[in-house]
């Protein structure tokens, strides 16, 4: 219903302190992670790598490099997103290699299409390949966020960390891959004072005009 989309929406907010006791049941994370592999993506590429950090000690590890925030360790479960350093072999040719299986396609256009990809995207200097594969990260971020707020799983979204510590951490090739974001996951102690403030957003006057 209209109405759920946006009580759901209007519920959320950034939990700044997690009941690190409470856990996610298996079946609600897994609606979180198909609801992100569903998420769009121009040229429907992907490109990018969720990672789902299980291990205490890893946590803990990154906690210090997110400079001590608490959400890193006490949230049920923590997702780290990492953007394809730029628009790789790797990305494309696992794109396609799930068009063909999921499609069986005529192999001649397969072939033709995919040198317009790669043609199209790999012609931008490697800065702005990794910028655009940054966007398409976004945009599944915010689609767990959205799952999540729908299944009344508390969120928060956290970019404040060391990147190439996460990196040696989590033993990422930043070749490849660049970690960005973080999804944390889980449900709000009830002494997270943050939970009581009202929202503050723009009037729609001011964000949205209209062009007639």
């Amino acid at each position: 219903m209209k109405s759920d989309i946006l009580a759901s929406r209007t519920w959320r907010y950034a939990v700044k302190k997690y009941d690190d006791s409470k856990r996610i049941e298996a079946e609600d994370l897994e609606v979180i992670f198909k609801a992100i592999n569903l998420a769009p993506t121009s040229y429907g590429l992907q490109p990018f790598k969720l990672i789902h950090v299980k291990g205490d000690e890893v946590r803990a590890k990154l906690k210090t490099a997110a400079y001590n925030q608490g959400q890193i360790t006490d949230a049920s479960d923590l997702l780290v997103f990492a953007h394809a350093s730029a628009v790789h072999p790797l990305v494309i040719d696992r794109y396609f290699n799930n068009l063909i299986a999921a499609r069986n396609p005529n192999q001649e256009e397969v072939e033709t299409y995919k040198k317009h990809v790669t043609q199209a995207l790999t012609k931008w200097p490697l800065s702005q390949q990794a910028a655009w594969c940054d966007k398409q990260m976004y945009i599944a971020l915010s689609y767990g966020l959205q799952a999540a707020s729908d299944l009344r799983i508390d969120s928060s979204a956290i970019e404040g960390f060391d990147e190439q510590r996460f990196a040696e951490i989590l033993e990422i090739d930043t070749t490849l891959w660049k970690p960005t974001v973080c999804l944390a996951l889980g449900y709000r102690s009830e002494n997270d004072g943050t939970q009581h403030l009202a929202k503050v957003r723009l009037s729609e006057e001011e964000l949205i005009e209209s062009i007639v």
